[in-house]
């Protein structure tokens, strides 16, 4: 468990595999392996926060969540964790995109690759990144998570405007562009 002091920090399992893939050249299913601590050491963190960046720090996660983050001296390292070396890399929090457009799952691992968390895809998805979106209710992706807007509209009346946004209510977007 971490030591007292240490800053718990938001990240999810989405958010260190883009930290593997893009900062340590790993590829996504060994940075989100599940049931395994991994102490990633040495980087710079920056918290998202004011707060200035620290040196030489640890961040301890275990089943794709930060158990503990802040100053090397300040966080426990447990016997069984495994080490990661981020000497001379810096730790960011998952960058959110939001206006995108996810044409496919492949799109979405790409946004992974570039440290990219989360996408807000406004309009014209298909099929696969709408049935992404469902499947990351269920367990964490292996790629950016998304949010879709389904079609654009473009009403020329209120009754037309109602009409396609029940249309694409129904279609159980997470929001309307």
């Amino acid at each position: 468990s971490p030591s007292p002091g240490t800053r718990k920090l938001g990240l999810t399992a989405l958010g260190l595999t883009a930290l593997g893939v893009a900062l340590l050249g790993l590829a996504p299913s060994v940075a989100s392996a599940q049931s395994v601590t991994r102490a990633f050491t040495g980087a710079t963190l920056i918290d998202g926060t004011t707060r200035a960046p620290i040196a030489n720090a640890t961040l301890l996660v275990r089943d794709g969540r930060v158990l503990a983050a802040g100053p090397a001296a300040a966080v426990r390292i447990p016997a069984e964790a495994q080490r990661v070396s981020l000497q001379g890399k810096v730790i960011v929090p998952g960058l959110i995109n939001a206006h995108g457009h996810a044409s496919s799952v492949a799109n979405l691992a790409t946004y992974a690759a570039y440290g990219v968390t989360t996408v807000y895809s406004l309009g014209d998805e298909t099929a696969e990144v709408f049935a992404a979106r469902d499947a990351q209710q269920r367990s964490v992706p292996k790629h950016a998570r998304v949010f879709v807007a389904g079609p654009v509209l473009n009403p020329s009346s209120p009754d037309e405007a109602r009409a396609q946004v029940a249309s694409v209510a129904d279609r159980r977007v997470d929001i309307v562009k």
